[in-house]
């Protein structure tokens, strides 16, 4: 089957060859790569282009080209135009539903015609599935089959498949890799294959469907020329990657890489097609999302003190614990022998770490019973707890009896409940802010592209059709909130 999408791949601890999963974890990082590259695809983006790129009061078109024309749906009627009967871009033909045909009532209605240059009304549907022609459940996709559109540029299963051959899916950790080698010896069944298949589908579809809308963006306000050189940028870049890859494979010449990454189901060519989308999608968002904001000293206190208690610690002790364990030692009468000669031995005045190195049975006794920074209250046992609060620093407790164990307990230090200065956590509230504005302001970009662009697929509901969850549902910065108290500061 000849597969066409593009993931870059890295070598695992194990020697194995894994693409990355997950558009956060993509190795299209510009630190990555050398800094001139990066400076250059920056400025022939920015320069190159021209200053009003990004400006919509100073360019005619929109942002985007014009989405295939389509009709309302009426009942059972095909939902692409009758008098082309093909979708746009793709020459594949759409099928009406007969077995399991909508009703009228349900069937997906899409937005009537949009002609470029128009911006769609607020109540137009942008986002829709719709019905193509795809094998039934029981056989498997050839990987031409059409996963979605985007503004009718299709993204077909083979490209998603490239993504996710080696990747295990769920429930049982199968890989699309495994499973094809298993296929003609029946251990999976073609059904079992096809359900692996979509499971790829509805994992990494979203991704791509993302960078195309973003991709697109950009390349919609390029000049013939502008789009030469940034090609050539963006060649270049490739370069380096591929580099890179020929020491992470271990491999000696480009065209060893190219048949690595045939094994796991990928090759340079198409790696190259999507290493440019993402380059491209990633280079819109940055320039779209900028804001110029400086975060003043004001909006620091005001953050600080709303969120105070993120910034206050609990009481802390360090100490050291002796335990003598009853069932270690034969029964409570033969661990009080042992407990009775570790007493002589502190009163004595022979060091506790000493000691507890040759009697204790608990935990970390090899490093003298130290034990890390503890909160009392997080102590299971109440009177240890009750001990670790009363102690002064260099004490001894009396022994305590435990149901299982006695013990002795010696406290180091203490460190006393308190609050983080201003001036300790600044930095920190700083980078916070600056990153809660990125994110709104990567977020604005996203639902913008999203709300102009014509998305369709036959394996994502409507609803999911959207802007990533990541930015698509950021909130607006609470007023009298917190944050997640698991990520509250504290001392060591």
């Amino acid at each position: 089957m000849h597969q066409r999408s593009t993931v870059p791949i890295a070598k695992s601890k194990r020697g194995r060859i894994w693409p990355f999963s997950g558009f956060r974890h993509w190795p299209l990082d510009l630190r990555r790569f050398p800094t001139c590259w990066v400076l250059l695809l920056v400025v022939f983006i920015s320069v190159v282009t021209g200053c009003d790129l990004f400006d919509p009061a100073k360019t005619g078109d929109p942002i985007f080209p014009s989405p295939p024309p389509r009709k309302v749906a009426a009942g059972n009627k095909s939902v692409l135009d009758p008098a082309t009967s093909t979708q746009a871009g793709t020459g594949q033909t759409a099928e009406n539903s007969q077995a399991g045909q909508e009703s009228p009532a349900t069937a997906p209605e899409f937005a009537s015609e949009t002609t470029r240059g128009s911006a769609p009304a607020e109540g137009d549907i942008k986002r829709t599935s719709f019905t193509g022609h795809t094998p039934s459940a029981s056989t498997k996709l050839s990987g031409n089959e059409v996963a979605a559109t985007v503004n009718g540029q299709p993204i077909f299963v083979s490209e998603i498949f490239e993504r996710a051959y080696p990747e295990p899916m769920p429930p049982e950790g199968l890989s699309l890799l495994t499973a094809s080698k298993n296929i003609a010896n029946g251990r999976v069944s073609e059904q079992e294959f096809r359900a692996l298949q979509e499971m790829a589908i509805k994992k990494y579809l979203k991704d791509y469907i993302r960078t195309r809308v973003l991709a697109q963006a950009i390349e919609a306000k390029m000049e013939k020329e502008q789009k030469d050189k940034i090609e050539e940028a963006i060649g270049k870049m490739f370069d380096e990657y591929v580099e890179k890859l020929k020491k992470d494979l271990k491999a000696a010449a480009r065209h060893e890489v190219d048949k690595k990454l045939h094994e796991t189901g990928t090759s340079l060519a198409s790696l190259k097609i999507e290493f440019r989308y993402r380059l491209l999608a990633d280079e819109y968002v940055r320039q779209k999302s900028k804001k110029p904001h400086v975060v003043g000293r004001h909006e620091i206190l005001a953050y600080y003190e709303e969120h105070i208690s993120d910034y206050s610690y609990p009481e802390k002790v360090h100490w050291q614990l002796l335990e003598i364990s009853f069932a270690k030692h034969g029964g409570q009468a033969k661990a009080l022998a042992v407990l009775e000669k570790a007493v002589d031995d502190l009163r004595r005045g022979e060091d506790f770490g000493k000691v507890a190195k040759k009697c204790s049975d608990g935990p970390r006794a090899e490093n003298g019973g130290q034990q890390s920074w503890t909160k009392p209250d997080s102590v299971a046992d109440t009177k240890t707890a009750t001990l670790l609060r009363s102690l002064a620093p260099g004490e001894i407790s009396p022994v305590v009896h435990t149901p299982d164990s006695y013990r002795l307990i010696r406290l180091n230090e203490r460190k006393p409940a308190g609050r983080s200065s201003l001036a300790e956590v600044q930095e920190t509230i700083k980078q916070k802010i600056e990153d809660g504005l990125q994110k709104e302001a990567t977020r604005e970009v996203l639902v913008e592209a999203y709300r102009l662009a014509s998305i369709e697929s036959p394996f994502l509901r409507p609803e999911e059709l959207g802007p990533p969850a990541d930015f698509a549902g950021v909130p607006a910065p609470a007023k009298n909130g917190g944050d997640n108290p698991k990520k509250r500061r504290e001392r060591p």
